[in-house]
């Protein structure tokens, strides 16, 4: 029986500007330019309203611990971003 195995590095980072919320992807060692995408504050809301909450209200628990998780995170990240502007 041949068994191959694969190793690769993948390095994600996130980061949070006046745009959005960003995430960059490096497949490897030699990966200098990555691939990076935006998603605007205004989706990234939109995405939350469309699958949490329903006549104006958080569905249920579970919904709920995540709209708080996704809100400390980015209340976490803003404190890099408030650090760098002068």
């Amino acid at each position: 029986v041949l068994m191959a195995q694969l190793n690769f590095k993948i390095d994600v980072h996130a980061f949070l500007d006046e745009e959005g919320v960003g995430v960059s992807i490096y497949f490897g060692e030699d990966d200098d330019e990555g691939v990076s995408t935006v998603i605007s504050f205004s989706d990234l809301i939109d995405d939350i309203v469309d699958n949490c909450v329903v006549d104006g209200r958080i569905r249920n628990k579970e919904d709920k611990k995540y709209v708080e998780a996704v809100a400390k995170q980015l209340a976490d990240m803003s404190k890099d971003l408030f650090c760098y502007v002068t």
